[in-house]
């Protein structure tokens, strides 16, 4: 009886646990090869969402600024730190976004985050000082911080048996592999530090929350100019999507750099020309044509791509605290460029722009010095490129 007993459980631990069969996420209808459910549906509407939040929480400040600075009597020092209060709170989300969502998961964490969007919209709508818009304006920018950056699962790569057939199988190489893996870790936090200093301080940020001013400045409409340039650069993020899975993320860089140095000069001639009254008609078309060429230019690589390079070269074991540091030097230099721009633009309004071109001619060099290209390669041989690199 118990030889019985034991012969079927023997058997029964050959059977699967579930039955092959058994799909618990499928309809009943055939597969037809089609990969897009609801479930995909609904999630990348909930996405978009919070891009519309943020994008709605950046450029907030670009349309309203005359309005509040009257209302509320407020200084440029005192509106240029409303603008940039955003990037303070959303570099506090970043640091904390980490440990809470290990503590109540990034479902929570997302939840989270649209509790301090709905409390800063409402602390701003009912302020009545500039403490109390700067409060809203600080919580909008932590829920930023919260949902900012999410790391995707990755694979570590294995040193240790390539050293062997290098060193011998009875080699030690323990030490010589953890030399290697801190090595390339910190290459690759210098390279993602470097691509989100190079994309912050390139000016994007100015034109997000100060367009009304810098057409103002040009002579043009404060109205139909911010409102032309938010419908025309709308095809851009299609246009780079297409184009990153063509080119790649490398020469898509580069073109970026290239082409925001050129629209960015431009308007710094035009300004420049505005000032020594050479050709001052020209300056309102030469500064509409230069944002518009920037906003297309930035949109095609140097908005997103630095962020989905830093998902394929941080492994598992560091992307946490990888990820932390690279969103908070975003919002970090983000705080730096809104706060300090209407200071530069009353300082040489040519010299503002002139700089952030130099900055994308110093994001050039930096992608073809030190950027490796990440497309349709695994972990392990982006790795592989950058042990190169460091050695």
């Amino acid at each position: 009886m118990e030889k019985e007993c034991m012969e079927e459980g023997l058997a029964n631990t050959k059977r699967p646990l579930l039955p092959a069969e058994t799909n618990f996420i499928s309809s009943d209808k055939p597969n037809d090869g089609s990969s897009l459910t609801p479930v995909l549906f609904l999630s990348a509407i909930v996405a978009l969402s919070g891009n519309f939040c943020f994008g709605f929480a950046a450029g907030y400040t670009s349309t309203a600024e005359f309005e509040m600075m009257e209302d509320l009597g407020m200084s440029i020092a005192a509106y240029s730190f409303f603008g940039s209060i955003l990037t303070i709170g959303a570099a506090i989300g970043a640091i904390l976004s980490g440990k809470i969502a290990d503590f109540v998961g990034r479902k929570r964490t997302m939840w989270l985050s649209q509790i301090f969007f709905i409390m800063g919209w409402l602390g701003i709508a009912s302020a009545t000082s500039v403490w109390g818009i700067n409060i809203g304006r600080l919580s909008i920018g932590f829920a930023v911080g919260l949902i900012a950056y999410v790391a995707s699962i990755g694979k570590e790569m294995e040193f240790e048996d390539a050293l062997r057939l290098l060193r011998g199988a009875d080699a030690g190489v323990s030490e010589e592999a953890t030399e290697i893996r801190d090595a390339t870790e910190i290459f690759q936090r210098g390279l993602g530090v470097g691509l989100m200093l190079l994309q912050q301080l390139g000016g994007n940020s100015v034109f997000a929350a100060y367009l009304s001013t810098v057409f103002a400045k040009a002579n043009v409409s404060t109205t139909i100019g911010p409102t032309a340039i938010a419908f025309l650069q709308m095809p851009a993020a299609v246009l780079g999507v297409i184009l990153m899975d063509a080119f790649g993320r490398r020469a898509l860089l580069m073109v970026s750099s290239v082409a925001s140095c050129l629209c960015l000069s431009t308007m710094g001639l035009a300004f420049y020309l505005q000032e020594h009254d050479y050709a001052k008609e020209f300056t309102p078309v030469l500064v509409f044509l230069g944002v518009l060429g920037f906003s297309y230019a930035f949109s095609v690589g140097m908005s997103g791509i630095p962020w989905v390079i830093m998902s394929e070269i941080f492994p598992i074991n560091v992307k946490a605290s990888a990820g932390s540091l690279v969103t908070l030097v975003t919002w970090s230099s983000a705080w730096l460029v809104t706060f300090a721009f209407n200071f530069m633009l009353e300082w040489s309004s040519p010299g503002t722009f002139f700089f952030f071109a130099s900055i994308s001619a110093l994001a050039f060099l930096f992608t073809w010095i030190m950027v490796p290209e990440t497309k349709g390669r695994s972990l392990e041989d982006i790795h592989a490129t950058l042990i190169t690199s460091v050695y």
